[in-house]
């Protein structure tokens, strides 16, 4: 957004004809102010289209002056020094959500990470919740066998996919998977050159919508594909089968 708004528009050079016609500015402020029009909006340009190289290059020069990431009041202290053979989510969505349950059913260790606070804060107050109730339940039946399963480490994390900082909190290096469930190609792009550049040997699964993500997926190092317009069709292409038999 501030790239969009750092240059200096046409209607500066509309504003600025007409005050000199008005004779309320110079010619040299004409040509002043015209060749910073060009400057600005070729500069911004070239910014807004390589935007994540250059951040790369001053991150850490701007680190120097930028304010404390407010991330931090949306982490909390992970409940491990380290993480391995967990798996790390992408997206708390829809999709997101059923995974999620799925790996918690299957006694599978997680970090999860979601865009959202609301969102996450959401998740961590159930799972808080499911935690206290399964103490609870065994402190009452301490004197039978408990049946309850055994929970799962679980973490959920805040946290933006363009910090790429981000990566080595989720200790991709000595995860067995890597799932993204966000409807962003973009950011799954970014995603799955992260981890491999961490770790060729960790696989990625990634959501794609169109034949194009598949194949510019595919090509810096994604595992497998999450196509859901494929598997919705598939769905109902069955119901459909059973349905007319």
């Amino acid at each position: 957004t501030g790239l969009t708004v750092s240059q200096i528009g046409e209607f500066s050079l509309i504003l600025i004809a007409d005050a000199f016609s008005s004779g309320l500015v110079s010619e040299a402020a004409v040509s002043m102010i015209t060749v910073v029009s060009v400057i600005t909006i070729t500069l911004s340009s070239y910014a807004m289209m390589h935007g994540a190289s250059l951040f790369e290059l001053l991150k850490r020069p701007l680190a120097l002056i930028a304010k404390p990431r407010t991330t931090s009041i949306h982490r909390r202290k992970m409940k491990q020094k380290e993480w391995k053979d967990h798996v790390v989510l992408i997206g708390l969505g829809r999709v997101g959500a059923y995974v999620f349950e799925t790996l918690i059913d299957e006694q599978v260790p997680i970090i999860a990470v979601d865009y959202d606070p609301s969102l996450v804060s959401r998740v961590r107050d159930e799972i808080d919740r499911k935690e206290s109730e399964k103490k609870n339940q065994k402190a009452k039946s301490k004197k039978q066998k408990s049946t309850t399963k055994k929970q799962p480490a679980v973490e959920i994390v805040y946290g933006d996919i363009e910090d790429t900082d981000l990566f080595d909190d989720l200790f991709v290096d000595g995860a067995q998977l890597v799932i993204s469930t966000i409807n962003h190609f973009e950011d799954n792009l970014i995603i799955t050159e992260e981890v491999k550049m961490r770790s060729e040997n960790t696989p990625v699964w990634s959501i794609a919508n169109f034949d194009y993500e598949v194949e510019a997926l595919e090509e810096v190092g994604v595992d497998a594909v999450i196509w859901p317009h494929d598997v919705t069709r598939k769905h109902i292409s069955r119901k459909l089968k059973r349905a007319v038999e």
